[in-house]
């Protein structure tokens, strides 16, 4: 099973800004089902940003371990 890394855009309770924020990973065979999980799960407000491809925990702003597809 592969892990997703996601992220949510909302405003900062803080600065009142819009900003991103790094979300939960999901366990899924793709992409498309991860997804899915978000939208069967009260988490449809989820962006899925790729598979996680190693364990170095990162930051998720575009630069993190994701990949774009399932290869």
């Amino acid at each position: 099973m592969n892990q997703y890394g996601t992220e949510i855009h909302a405003i900062c309770p803080i600065q009142r800004e819009l900003k991103v924020f790094g979300g939960p990973l999901i366990e899924a065979e793709s992409q498309e089902a991860a997804e899915l999980w978000c939208q069967e799960n009260g988490m449809g407000y989820l962006k899925v940003l790729g598979r996680k491809l190693n364990d170095i925990p990162e930051v998720f702003k575009g630069l993190g371990p994701f990949s774009n597809g399932d290869n």
